[in-house]
């Protein structure tokens, strides 16, 4: 089920550790120009809840490098503060990676691709 507020969302639900990286790379392109925002879900030692650290990233039609450090992602807030979590980016505790389309960019029901290649960690 896809939340409300989200048109579109590619995720990998494969727990890593990423604390021997300090980046994500990746090659995007789109249909139109839009923006896509790049998520990381981490967790607490001995907790279920997730935080979510996110940056936004313009796409368009042509392939785009791009680099994120993760120096660089923000928290939502609103959902850590909900949960009571710990607001530190715990890059060994890593549930999952998203890249996701909120509806306010594209209205629910528009059709479109969205291209992903070569992801790596540097």
């Amino acid at each position: 089920v896809v939340p409300k507020t989200i048109h579109a969302k590619m995720h990998n639900r494969l727990k890593r550790d990423l604390s021997k990286y300090s980046g994500i790379r990746f090659f995007m392109k789109a249909d139109r120009n839009l923006t896509v925002s790049f998520q990381l879900g981490d967790s607490e030692e001995d907790s279920l809840e997730e935080e979510i650290w996110y940056r936004n990233v313009s796409v368009g039609k042509d392939w785009k490098e791009v680099r994120i450090p993760f120096n660089t992602l923000s928290l939502h807030k609103r959902r850590a503060l909900k949960f009571g979590s710990n607001q530190i980016l715990q890059l060994q505790y890593i549930e999952r990676m998203d890249w996701v389309v909120h509806e306010h960019v594209v209205p629910r029901g528009t059709v479109g691709t969205i291209w992903l290649d070569e992801v790596t960690f540097y």
